[in-house]
């Protein structure tokens, strides 16, 4: 299958996402300026003769603010503004109209609860409330007409396209693959594929093209004679915590956790997705992190200077330790830390792998001779993981998640290790507060995929404290 140009992955690494988010919040902000201005118009139609109380237009700004940030939420649990977005007419118009009509009663219950309170009149309430409803549609409309024609348009260029990579490699996949082509203006694109067949199928190729940062989705794509393939292949996914598409003819009972899913106007049914966080959840979650490592960050920061000066007194070499990690999905990213290790720790690392006293791909030495003095401090405290924080707000790490591993230790996971990979690492989590370093691989796989198969607010909170009281009592820590 030339036509399908795996090595085009490369020179579009990073691209789609930037570009695609910079649309989604185009209409988002369009969104919230269509609320104002419905409102605006309104309040003039209505006259509410306010014009010499400032008290009251402040009321009125007040309720156009908390009426647009709901509405705006209000639109994006309804989905105006996920990936799919590029879904097709008819499904964005039924989200469209799923949206308004809450929109309708969050305002009409506000409108009539408050009596008067933010308008400044009582009696016509109910004109207002259609007629901010009936602009606020036309406007909603008008903004969704504009974003598709800013869709073709980057499509057109190549940019801000979901990137998929087909498992099959028959007759299916090969027309799967040529619809892309031809329907380019749906904003899919196939990347790669992977054989299906016997031993050909290996989870290690759709890892491989998952890493490069581009592929973003998996659809199983199987000729009749390859069917025999298809509970095996969907097994091996879900254990390695992929989720997947799969071509309506495809569909079978070992899709347990498959829901419908219409893929953007292609023929694909079944979309099993494992993340047991929601959009909005992610959204909240990541929230969270923003505001505890940037309060952690200002508060810390005579700490921090601190330790900033003792590494550097205390042995030759740069103060912060740079080093490729792997996060959310195999994307690798920088992780930051205050350098505990001579400068030349890797290049001794081949040296002391026969000491190594790890079950797993996780090297674990538990006297390092790499380990400078200030560094051993360090490290008994977490202190070199102060920095991380940093991670955090860049948005390459959570407060709470699975430990972010190197590359050369994912390049030795086995296919039940691969789950770990599916959310965000984090600066603690589940295995360091059962045990850190003191816990085998497979210990340490199952406590990262237990947290992120249950993850919930509360379990973080728990987390975070419990997290404290480990480093106080240096459990696990060396």
């Amino acid at each position: 299958m030339d036509g399908l140009r795996e090595n085009f992955i490369g020179s579009v690494r990073g691209q789609s996402a930037a570009a695609w988010i910079s649309a989604r919040r185009l209409l988002s902000c369009l969104d919230a300026l269509a609320t104002v201005i419905a409102l605006l118009v309104s309040f003039l139609l209505l006259d509410a003769r306010v014009a010499g109380v400032p008290s009251a237009r402040m009321m009125q700004a007040l309720f156009q603010l908390l009426i647009t940030v709901s509405l705006v939420t209000l639109l994006y649990r309804a989905g105006q503004y996920s990936s799919d977005r590029r879904m097709s007419a008819a499904s964005d118009l039924a989200a469209l109209i799923k949206g308004t009509f809450a929109a309708f009663f969050l305002v009409s219950g506000v409108w009539f609860t408050t009596d008067g309170f933010f308008t400044g009149f009582r009696d016509q309430s109910r004109v207002l409330v259609f007629s901010g409803m009936l602009i606020f549609c036309g406007l909603l409309a008008i903004n969704r007409l504009f974003a598709r024609w800013y869709q073709r348009k980057m499509f057109a260029r190549g940019e801000g396209m979901k990137n998929v990579i087909l498992v099959g490699q028959g007759r299916v996949a090969t027309e799967f693959a040529r619809t892309l082509e031809r329907r380019w203006w749906l904003g899919v694109r196939c990347v790669g594929t992977v054989p299906a067949r016997g031993r050909s199928f290996s989870i290690d190729r759709i890892r491989q093209l998952m890493q490069t940062g581009v592929g973003s989705g998996l659809i199983i794509a199987l000729d009749a004679e390859e069917h025999a393939n298809f509970e095996r292949i969907t097994v091996a996914l879900n254990r390695a915590g992929l989720s997947f598409g799969v071509v309506p003819s495809l569909f079978e009972e070992s899709l347990f956790a498959a829901r419908s899913h219409d893929f953007r106007e292609l023929p694909v049914i079944a979309d099993v997705d494992i993340d047991p966080l929601d959009k909005f959840m992610h959204v909240f979650k990541r929230a969270f992190d923003i505001a505890v490592s940037a309060c952690a960050l200002l508060v810390l920061s005579p700490l921090l200077a601190v330790v900033a000066l003792a590494v550097k007194l205390s042995s030759p070499g740069p103060v912060i330790f740079r080093q490729v990690r792997i996060g959310a999905t195999g994307r690798p990213f920088e992780i930051l830390k205050f350098r505990t290790m001579v400068t030349n720790a890797e290049e001794l690392l081949e040296e002391l792998k026969s000491s190594d006293e790890g079950d797993g791909p996780h090297f674990k030495m538990k006297y390092d001779p790499r380990i400078t003095k200030i560094g051993a401090f360090l490290r008994k405290w977490s202190l070199d993981e102060l920095l991380q924080f940093a991670n955090v707000l860049r948005g390459d790490m959570s407060l709470v998640g699975p430990r972010p591993p190197l590359p050369r230790e994912v390049d030795q996971y086995e296919l039940g290790h691969l789950g770990r990979l599916r959310g965000k690492p984090g600066i603690t989590g589940l295995w360091q507060v059962s045990g850190r370093k003191d816990l085998t691989f497979d210990d340490m796989v199952r406590l990262d995929r237990q947290y992120l198969e249950n993850w919930s607010l509360l379990m973080d909170l728990d987390i975070m404290f419990r997290t404290v009281s480990v480093v106080l009592a240096r459990r696990g820590a060396y």
